[in-house]
């Protein structure tokens, strides 16, 4: 079963998390676990912290890394807690831009995909 938790209450989906650039994202979900399955997600409730917010930041159920480094990410919900590994890597390395998967696209929303323009 995903993550590690304490009463078995709940899990974070995914179970581990390798963010690689800075501009990478992962959203979180904090899952209900009963009889060993899944019930259903947690809304609102869930609170998620950073075991280092030098290394990756939490905006809500949102992963941001900051650092390259390797930390854990804690959810906590009605006294229970859970946690996953988190890894950040290549926070250095500059993106490699591409016209068909950054420009293209913004091309044909502004209505400028044909030889014309």
């Amino acid at each position: 079963m995903a993550g590690t938790t304490q009463a078995a209450d709940f899990i974070i989906i995914p179970e581990s998390v390798s963010l690689t650039g800075g501009h990478a994202r992962q959203r979180l979900l904090a899952e209900r676990v009963e009889d060993g399955g899944f019930v259903g997600q947690i809304g609102g409730q869930v609170r998620f912290v950073s075991g280092d917010a030098n290394i990756v930041r939490v905006e809500a159920d949102t992963l941001i890394p900051l650092a390259d480094g390797v930390t854990v990410v804690r959810a906590e919900h009605s006294g229970q807690t859970t946690e996953i590994r988190v890894e950040v890597s290549q926070m250095q390395r500059r993106p490699q831009w591409s016209f068909r998967n950054h420009l293209q696209s913004v091309l044909y929303k502004a209505g400028c995909s044909t030889g014309a323009c």
